[in-house]
Order: C-alpha cells, then sequence, then structure tokens
C-alpha cells in the first residue's frame, strides 16, 4: 500500500512539473506568433510607404471624393469576437476560481505537513511517533541503529518531503490555469489556454476532483473554429 501511494505521488510530481513545462512553451509559441503577425504588418506598412505617390492633378468640383479606405475589420468579425468573448467567459472564470482555489489548497497542505513532520508535530499521529522514536531512542541506546525504531525515520521523512514535492508541482499547475484563465478571458494566448486548461486537470485533481470538468469543458470551448479564430 506505502508503495502504490508512493507510485502515485511520484506519478502527480511528474504530471505537474510536464504542465508546468508545457505552459511555458505554450507562452512561447503565442508570444512567437504575436512577433510573427507584427513582423508582417511592418512589412506591409514598408511596402505600401515605399509605393510611388500619384502624379498632382485637377480634381473638379463634380467628381465626388472617396474618402480614404480604412483598415478596419468587416462587421461580421466584431459579432463573431463577441460571440467567442461570451462563449470564454464562463469556463475562464470557473478556470481561474478553481485554480485559485486548488493553488491555496495544495500550498496550505504542503505548508501544514512540512510544519507536521520537520518543525513541530501537529497532529496525534505525529506526536506519537514522536514520543515512540525517542523512547525507543532512549531505551535503546546501546543497540544498533537496526534494532531501534529510529530506523523508522528515514522512510516517514522521505515519503514527507515526496508529498510536499507534489503538492508544490502541482501548485504549479495550479497557477498556471489561473494565468492561462486570465488570458483567456481577454481572447489572448490561445495556447497558453489550451495548456492551462490541462493544468487544471493535474492542478485541482489531487485536492479535488473539480480539475478534469473544468478542464474539459474549457477545452470544448477553445477547440471551437469561431472561438480559435478570435484570439490574438
Amino acid at each position: 500500500m506505502e508503495a502504490m501511494k508512493n507510485a502515485i505521488a511520484v506519478i502527480a510530481s511528474l504530471v505537474g512539473v510536464l504542465t508546468a513545462i508545457l505552459t511555458l512553451y505554450a507562452k512561447f509559441l503565442d508570444v512567437k506568433k504575436e512577433v510573427s503577425r507584427e513582423r508582417k504588418a511592418d512589412d506591409a506598412a514598408k511596402a505600401e510607404s515605399a509605393r510611388p505617390e500619384p502624379a498632382p492633378g485637377f480634381i473638379l468640383a463634380s467628381e465626388p471624393v472617396e474618402p480614404a479606405p480604412r483598415n478596419l475589420p468587416p462587421t461580421d468579425d466584431f459579432a463573431t469576437i463577441e460571440r467567442a468573448r461570451l462563449a470564454v467567459r464562463a469556463p475562464a472564470i470557473t478556470l481561474i476560481a478553481t485554480g485559485l482555489i486548488s493553488l491555496f489548497a495544495n500550498l496550505f497542505i504542503a505548508g501544514f505537513g512540512y510544519v507536521d513532520r520537520f518543525v513541530t508535530p501537529l497532529t496525534d499521529e505525529t506526536r506519537q511517533q514522536h514520543a515512540f522514536m525517542e523512547t525507543a531512542g532512549i531505551a535503546n541506546a546501546g543497540f544498533a541503529p537496526g534494532m531501534t525504531g529510529s530506523a523508522n525515520v528515514s522512510p516517514d521523512s522521505a515519503n514527507a518531503v515526496l508529498t510536499i514535492f507534489t503538492l508544490l508541482s502541482l501548485s504549479v499547475a495550479s497557477a498556471a490555469a489561473v494565468w492561462a484563465g486570465y488570458g483567456m478571458l481577454r481572447l489572448r494566448s490561445y495556447w497558453l489556454s489550451v495548456a492551462g486548461s490541462f493544468a487544471i486537470m493535474a492542478g485541482a485533481g489531487f485536492c479535488c476532483m473539480a480539475g478534469i470538468p473544468v478542464g474539459v469543458w474549457s477545452l470544448v470551448i477553445l477547440f471551437r473554429p469561431e472561438v480559435a479564430s478570435s484570439f490574438r
């Protein structure tokens, strides 16, 4: 049973670290996409300014003067963006709320476990273990370490460290989900939003199972073509 708990903790730690790396890589892709878009816009502006101006001529008063065209998106694009903004609002807010709750829960449990194990006992089980170890150490001071209860200190401490590391890695995943939800509300950083939807499944999966339905709901909305095309 103890080996199974350790295996689950190791897997959860790896998932938390991988989701954090995936989130950073997704942000890198979004930044790269934004730089490419700005570069294309600058090239188009330079090409427009390099065009030779037409020769001056006379304009008759009877000839209508057409206004200069504006580079504005069509009305349909505005409507699509507004529909996408309404579609992502609810899952984005839920993503942020779930990420914050799981972040504080993971940090609280990790901090409580650290203090309980390495600073001062806070639970009855830990107090009993400390009392037993002190009694065993005094009663068997002249025996070999393997014959005393002190042999149980290292495995318990290792399990506590592994659990704390797992919670901290899942806290990083929860923070990534909050970051992604904020960008999702503004229709920015599409791949970061997708990565954050996966991150909440891991970040909130250890303390509560709410992260899985929230992440799936967010992904379903993000994979809609009209929503994906509305991100900048």
